[in-house]
């Protein structure tokens, strides 16, 4: 989980930007804050349960570390950062009203989250008006970028490489590295899963690969025995012929670790060969504890590296070892 939560450290260089603006615009008028003089309130919506429950408390500790170093420092202007924290639940009308109550109630001046994108979008919308700051360190989702008048949002930020890179870099993987120029997709039906089919579908294409299947799924289901006998059901083209191979499939997985963890587990059970290949919201300890380490054996995935060059590299170790200071 490092890796994931190191995103959680920009979000506090881009909340620190943000406050020092809002910060003069505050000693520049008259309006009375509802914030304490002494206090800049920040609210945090994050998932401690639900789907993508085993995001939350790693994510928090990353934000918590961040303003930790702020507040030694001196604050912001003179003053301290002080999270208000709500569990979304992995839910978007959870998440909405949290995030209307942080604004009107608490007078929080941004709110970092949520971690799901299709969470993220909808209390984005809910609170597209009230001129509220989003910062979110995962939520990749394209569809978070525009505004029904395909407008960006002026409000959202994010500190993550968005699906468009994800898709991309996974096809470019596939093709040059692996090799795969055939693949099946098993998808989480919401923003973030379909951003990716359409993604991935157009750079795996021009690339020169085929995807010979897609399979979407719902959160939340007891069993996916139902869409794995889809997914591996014979493939057949338009005549009716069998396109069927002797190779094992390759499958690219994408979604959240609870309903994930219960995919893999349905598919052992199955006993369907296939070489998996997860996308970087399954990287977490949680998802293998669920699905079972002995299930995930030889299951691959992919995910964001922070130490691409070595500037980027001394700053994500520095993150780490703080981080494992404060809370290992």
């Amino acid at each position: 989980m490092i890796q994931k939560n190191n995103k959680y450290i920009a979000i506090a260089i881009l909340l620190l930007g943000i406050i020092l603006l809002i910060g003069c615009a505050e000693d520049d008028s008259d309006n009375t804050s509802s914030q304490n003089d002494d206090i800049i309130k920040v609210g945090v919506i994050l998932p401690f349960s639900g789907e993508c429950g085993a995001f939350g408390s790693a994510e928090l500790r990353a934000i918590q570390l961040a303003v930790n170093e702020i507040n030694d420092a001196g604050g912001v202007l003179g003053r301290e950062i002080e999270l208000v924290v709500r569990d979304s639940k992995t839910d978007p009308l959870s998440a909405s009203l949290n995030a209307m109550d942080l604004i009107e109630n608490e007078g929080v001046i941004a709110i970092l989250g949520a971690d799901n994108s299709q969470v993220s979008l909808e209390m984005l919308d809910a609170v597209s008006d009230m001129n509220t700051f989003i910062i979110s360190g995962s939520a990749t989702s394209d569809s978070l970028k525009w505004l029904d008048e395909g407008y960006y949002h002026s409000i959202f930020y994010r500190t993550v490489p968005d699906v468009i890179q994800e898709a991309n870099t996974l096809a470019k993987h596939l093709i040059f590295e692996r090799g795969d120029s055939v693949v099946r997709l098993l998808c989480v039906n919401d923003c973030y899963g379909n951003s990716f089919i359409n993604w991935f579908s157009l750079r795996y294409g021009n690339y020169g690969g085929r995807i010979e299947k897609i399979v979407k799924y719902t959160t939340g289901e007891i069993s996916y025995s139902a869409e794995i006998e889809s997914l591996f059901a014979p493939v057949v083209d338009t005549i009716g012929m069998s396109t069927e191979t002797d190779s094992i499939p390759l499958v690219v997985l994408v979604g959240y670790p609870k309903s994930g963890a219960q995919i893999i587990r349905d598919w052992r059970t199955s006993g369907y060969d296939a070489r998996w290949i997860l996308t970087s919201n399954l990287k977490t300890k949680e998802f293998i504890t669920m699905a079972g380490a002995q299930n995930t054996e030889g299951i691959r995935g992919i995910a964001p590296y922070s130490g691409a060059t070595s500037e980027q590299y001394i700053r994500y170790e520095y993150f780490k070892d703080a981080y494992k200071d404060m809370w290992n």
